[in-house]
């Protein structure tokens, strides 16, 4: 466990690469497909500066967040498999019936 412990960081990177990589593929994908649908009316929607800032604005903070969580959540769930106190000092030593 130590050792995961260690190598969190790295996997930490790998994880945020992938995501981006993820979320670059499905952005080109989605916009593509729109920008070659017919225009719906709104003539300045159908342009990449536009998709662009409208990812930037709506889709990629939340994705961030998301992502953040998740990595926060594997940090917690790996010290407290490990067996150091996390907040309030809930390591798996304090609980009840640990070990027998």
């Amino acid at each position: 466990m130590s050792k995961l412990k260690r190598h969190f960081g790295k996997l930490a990177l790998v994880q945020v690469g992938i995501f981006i990589v993820a979320l670059s593929v499905w952005f080109f994908i989605t916009t593509r497909s729109y920008l070659a649908a017919p225009t719906d009316g709104d003539l300045y929607a159908h342009t990449w500066s536009f998709q662009v800032l409208n990812f930037c604005v709506f889709y990629f903070p939340p994705c961030v967040c998301a992502l953040a969580l998740l990595l926060l959540t594997e940090w917690l769930l790996l010290r407290l498999l490990n067996g150091k106190h996390v907040v309030g000092g809930a390591g798996l030593q304090n609980f009840p019936n640990h070990g027998t």
